[in-house]
């Protein structure tokens, strides 16, 4: 075949050797092996045809090759021109298109274009009304990132982008297109200032995209788990008990720090915080504060991490005996005030009391706040030390000498002093002598003639006065004082004055009304010889009214005597036949008792505080018998008996039952006595929830919730628990039965290690609870009686006094008994935290 045509494409007429034309739609190949491969290929023309090829096939050859371009296709374009409002790109059209100008403005306003660039563009129109082609590059960059998009969601890929607002619901993401970064996708925990988030860049995993809505959803979370997963694989390899690890303080509580140690957090609790006293964790350590921790306690099954920071240090009373022997002047700084004494801190970790009656050997100290406040520095003597319970005895007043083993050297007997009168009572007077010892001017040695009936007839307070000193007794502190012997005793010079056969002249009264009435007139002036006449009539008129009422005041007299027989006979008889009379004559110890499940607080406490009020009642005896209850009601109790033992005793007396909740409210007790084979323990906390959804699906019951968030309903019978909701749950018992052991620490004086070691939910018999430090002592009722009488120092009998209930009170008391299964039963099937045992 001859090649007959210089330019050759598809559709296209070719001769043969014959001259005969052939119409090919199909490339042509040529013997030589060249040909035409495409519409674009070229050949050699034919001798006969045209060198220029004709306008009108031309425009239609380059019409034809321009149609595999379409409207809404990304194609690539050269900048040929840039002005102020457009920017002209060449994408091999018959004319250039148009761009804004705005499409290419950075952050700054600045023109980012310039000729001879290439871009990708969108062909949004090939000609509108004024022929202009009409491109976007803005529009073309965001197919190409959706597809980006697509191809990293497919591949399980994570994407960088900005966070720029706050939106309804979470926060809004620029990853070159407008994405949704839910709340609860933006971190592990839930992040109360999602304002701080703001202009901040992060990774983030698409978890949701929908193209023809324009929809993307994020998930910062999703990466945050995964890294802690892969942190978590890492810190399990390395962590064991004592080993010291670094980490990040991640929240604090109450009771506590959890630190992140890399994918899994470890408490560390506020008792192995410092050996010193931490009023709360959040004095010693911040939020994202880092600090090494030792590793206490490692449960790899349940991964739980105790964690300790005062074990990086020994523990300071290993020297305490060392370092502050018997007699070692001290000084330290007070941390808190109780009704019995100061507590100082001698140095980090080691603490001493300084009990009321130490701190001054003159003044007598109700309450430590008379003479201390909190944070003073304070200098004091050691006393005494019990380092195995971690105890030292202190007192301030032994830093000076005793001011009464001097005093008699200062002041004999017969010594005449000045002071001022700093009180009057009935008996005498108070004058201050030295800065806290006072003498006592008694009634009967203020004045050796006149008969006193009140000092303050004589003398005032703040009055100057001078006495002598009569009598020292420094056992018991007293200082006697007498003001009528600074002159001598008058009755000395009788036997001078008025020796025997002295005559002496009485002076004798006459009365013109009634000659038998005389009376003897004292006087001053001894040397009067006269007779005095004086006015009788009143004093005689007063005798003779005595005269006539004599037989009614003895028939008074008579019947005031019956009575006072009577009313002895009837006391009497209520001390021999009356229990409840014998509170008269003896000490009285309140008894408040908890039986059955510990449903409310209210009556409890109302109990406790009424007996605590009572300044009758020496101390509280509190009968337990109980599997516990609710939490809520089970530390209202605990917290008033841990109010009450500042102020009186409070002793346990155990029944049958006294485990979970009912251990928690003894265990702040002063003292703790339990039968041998009482029920004891089960420290910790558990939740329970009804599952119905079988039997509501068999019986064609369903329920429609519509609920504001995802764990609303969570616990619902209708639905299982997901694995969220049990991480939720998991944490709250976490930090149940943390306060738990908290409480049993604190109020036990154990270490929170000791505690966890037997807070797995165990039940123990009273003997081995006593082995275990959880009771003092074994024993019954009657027993843990005669051991609140031993902490009071009573020796004879006492009184117990049970709550009064008045009438609407025991009709409560009748609905409370004949409801008390019911409440039981709804208590062991409800959906709540309790602290109770649930063997019964």
């Amino acid at each position: 075949m001859e090649k007959t045509t210089d330019f050759l494409t598809q559709n296209e007429t070719v001769t043969a050797d014959d001259g005969t034309a052939i119409q090919t739609d199909d490339p042509v190949v040529y013997e030589d092996g060249s040909g035409t491969d495409d519409a674009q290929d070229m050949a050699p023309m034919d001798d006969d045809a045209s060198e220029d090829m004709d306008a009108d096939n031309f425009m239609k050859m380059y019409e034809e090759s321009l149609k595999s371009i379409q409207e809404g296709e990304v194609v690539s374009g050269e900048i040929v021109q840039v002005d102020k409002e457009y920017v002209l790109v060449d994408i091999g059209y018959k004319s250039e298109g148009q761009i804004s100008i705005h499409e290419f403005l950075d952050d700054q306003g600045r023109i980012c274009a310039k000729v001879g660039d290439r871009v990708e563009v969108l062909l949004e129109k090939r000609e509108d009304d004024e022929g202009i082609i009409r491109l976007s590059k803005e529009k073309a960059a965001k197919i190409k990132i959706w597809d980006q998009i697509k191809e990293i969601y497919e591949s399980n890929g994570t994407v960088t982008g900005r966070i720029v607002s706050r939106v309804k619901g979470g926060l809004s993401v620029d990853i070159g297109l407008q994405a949704f970064l839910p709340g609860s996708q933006v971190d592990l925990r839930p992040v109360r200032d999602m304002d701080s988030l703001v202009n901040t860049d992060h990774e983030f995993k698409i978890v949701k995209y929908n193209k023809r809505r324009g929809n993307i959803v994020l998930s910062r979370r999703a990466i945050l788990e995964a890294e802690r997963a892969a942190l978590k694989e890492e810190t399990l390899k390395i962590i064991e008990e004592g080993v010291v690890l670094k980490g990040m303080v991640k929240n604090i509580t109450d009771y506590g720090l959890f630190i992140d140690l890399g994918g899994i957090d470890g408490l560390v609790h506020i008792t192995d915080m410092s050996w010193g006293r931490v009023g709360h964790p959040s004095e010693m350590q911040r939020v994202g504060d880092e600090i090494e921790v030792k590793v206490l306690n490692f449960d790899r099954e349940k991964e739980r991490v105790s964690l300790g920071i005062k074990q990086l240090a020994p523990d300071p009373w290993s020297q305490v005996s060392e370092k502050y022997p018997i007699g070692e002047k001290i000084t330290g700084r007070v941390v808190s005030l109780t009704d019995y004494g100061a507590f100082v801190e001698v140095e980090q970790g080691v603490e001493g009391l300084i009990h009321v009656s130490e701190m001054s050997w003159t003044r007598k100290v109700r309450h430590p706040s008379q003479i201390l406040n909190v944070g003073d520095s304070v200098n004091a003597v050691v006393l005494n030390m019990d380092v195995s319970r971690k105890r030292i005895s202190l007192g301030m007043k032994q830093v000076e000498p005793n001011p009464w083993d001097v005093i008699e050297e200062k002041y004999p007997v017969g010594t005449t002093i000045e002071g001022k009168i700093k009180n009057i009572t009935d008996f005498g007077t108070f004058i201050g002598i030295d800065e806290g010892i006072d003498g006592l001017v008694h009634i009967s040695d203020m004045s050796w003639t006149k008969r006193i009936k009140h000092p303050s007839e004589m003398y005032k307070k703040g009055q100057e006065v001078q006495a002598v000193v009569l009598n020292i007794d420094k056992e018991n502190e007293r200082f006697s004082l007498g003001i009528k012997q600074l002159a001598p005793d008058p009755w000395d010079e009788i036997p001078v004055k008025y020796k025997p056969g002295t005559r002496i002249i009485r002076k004798r009264l006459e009365t013109t009304k009634n000659p038998q009435v005389r009376a003897r007139l004292k006087t001053r002036h001894p040397k009067t010889r006269h007779p005095k006449k004086i006015d009788l009539k009143p004093y005689c008129e007063r005798v003779s009214m005595t005269k006539k009422s004599r037989p009614l005041l003895i028939v008074l007299v008579i019947l005031l005597g019956m009575g006072i027989v009577l009313g002895s006979a009837l006391l009497l008889a209520l001390h021999f036949f009356s229990p409840s009379a014998t509170v008269l004559f003896k000490e009285k110890i309140g008894v408040v008792s908890i039986t059955g499940t510990i449903a409310s607080s209210k009556t409890i406490a109302s109990q406790l505080v009424t007996f605590s009020d009572d300044e009758s009642i020496k101390a509280i005896i509190l009968r337990i018998n109980s599997p516990g209850g609710g939490v809520g009601a089970t530390q209202e109790i605990y917290r008033e008996v841990q109010k009450i033992i500042s102020r009186k005793p409070v002793v346990v007396s155990m029944g049958s039952v006294a485990a979970s909740g009912g251990y928690y409210v003894a265990a702040t007790a002063t003292k703790i006595v339990a039968n041998p084979g009482t029920i004891t323990g089960s420290i910790g906390v558990f939740i329970q929830f009804v599952r119905l959804e079988e039997l509501l699906n068999n019986i064609g019951v369903a329920f429609e919730i519509v609920k504001s968030g995802e764990f609303k309903n969570m616990g619902s019978p209708d639905r299982k628990l997901t694995s969220r909701d049990r991480e939720i749950l998991d944490a709250l018992i976490q930090d149940l039965q943390g306060q738990f052991v908290s409480a049993v620490a604190t109020g036990r004086n154990l270490s929170v290690k000791k505690v966890e070691e037997i807070a797995d939910g165990r039940i123990f018999s009273g003997a081995r609870a006593k082995d275990l430090g959880l009771v003092d002592f074994l024993g019954n009722f009657q027993d843990t009686v005669e051991i609140t009488k031993d902490i009071l120092g009573i020796k004879g009998d006492v009184a117990l006094v049970y709550p009064k209930k008045s009438t609407g009170e025991l009709w409560n008391l009748f609905l409370e008994s004949s409801a008390r299964q019911v409440v039981e039963a709804l208590a062991e099937k409800g959906s709540r935290a309790e602290y109770r045992w649930n063997g019964r």
